[in-house]
């Protein structure tokens, strides 16, 4: 008896998005004390919708973003590194940033076009945060910073 088309499918959206890790916390949850909050998200265009990078904080992975979607992290006040990889891309983009005990961060993934590229590709990403300079960079994509108003008002409009 051959599987079915549906069993194939669901063992791909397995693979591909992966489970999601019990570090994710809710939105409306105040972060513990000397923790802050990280949210991560990706805005619902067609643009690179077959690929779900992974988003990792400090070496460990966080989940993948497909698009329309957002993760929130949990971490204790300090200096963090965001990893962004994909199996598909040879590169990677890598940042280190620091938080702050009690404050969220807004974090948007962007197209990273290297050799130019123009602003038409990241208007149709939905792309509206400011680019975030990586530490490594080699990678498809990369993180635009957002402020608390404009990420608390894309998180709204998202899935989790």
């Amino acid at each position: 008896m051959r599987p079915s088309w549906k069993v194939a499918l669901l063992c791909l959206a397995v693979l591909l998005g992966g489970v999601p890790p019990a570090a994710v916390v809710a939105q409306n949850k105040a972060p513990d004390s000397g923790s802050a909050r990280l949210f991560f998200l990706r805005h619902s265009t067609v643009v690179g919708i077959a690929v779900w990078p992974d988003i990792k904080v400090d070496g460990r992975s966080v989940g993948s973003l497909s698009p329309g979607s957002y993760i929130v992290v949990q971490r204790p006040a300090g200096r963090h590194t965001i990893t962004i990889s994909h199996w598909g891309d040879f590169g990677r983009y890598e940042a280190d940033v620091q938080v702050a005990a009690g404050a969220s961060y807004y974090y948007e993934l962007g197209l990273n076009l290297r050799g130019g590229g123009g602003v038409l590709l990241p208007s149709l990403a939905g792309e509206v945060g400011t680019p975030m300079r990586g530490r490594v960079n080699s990678g498809g994509f990369r993180l635009n910073v957002l402020s608390a108003k404009t990420g608390a008002a894309s998180v709204a409009k998202l899935k989790r």
